[in-house]
């Protein structure tokens, strides 16, 4: 969601504190409280997430210094609910997700870095082979038919 700016205040409840954001266009906006560590591991339980494998105390240090709810959170809706809505699953469950995710990430930063590194290979070899190029061309080019960052990227990237 686009929007022009932030204020935050706090709204005299225990919770603490409330973010407007001031959005373009007239767009609904959803404003929820910023809750506690405390209050996120009560919210937690309510939703069916439970602490046998993880006391609250480390569950609320991996939130605090690890990862933060929303993402903790999104990964529970990978799990069944039960009749009354809620979910039954152990905080471990989605820790193990989230260092999953982690994994993941860097893994696919490192190929992403090595295709990177192995087409700017390729593309000096095919310059450097080539007695017509001298390298300044090719970038005088770009710039000549591109006449921004943002269409330059449009043209790279519209047909993936």
């Amino acid at each position: 969601m686009a929007y022009l700016g932030a204020l935050v205040y706090n709204n005299g409840t225990s919770g603490g504190y409330i973010l407007y954001r001031k959005a373009r266009c007239n767009m609904h906006i959803s404003v929820k409280p910023l809750l506690t560590f405390d209050e996120l591991i009560e919210k937690m339980k309510d939703l069916g997430i439970h602490f046998d494998r993880v006391t609250e105390t480390e569950a609320k240090d991996f939130l605090s210094n690890s990862n933060y709810f929303f993402k903790i959170g999104a990964f529970r809706k990978n799990f069944h609910k039960d009749f009354e809505g809620r979910y039954n699953i152990d905080f471990r469950q989605l820790q193990e997700l989230a260092r999953l995710d982690m994994k993941l990430r860097y893994l696919l930063l490192q190929y992403c870095l090595d295709i990177e590194h192995s087409i700017k290979t390729y593309l000096l070899r095919l310059i450097t082979n080539d007695p017509d190029e001298d390298g300044y061309d090719i970038v005088q080019h770009i710039f000549s038919t591109q006449r921004n960052a943002a269409e330059f990227k449009n043209a790279i990237f519209s047909s993936v």
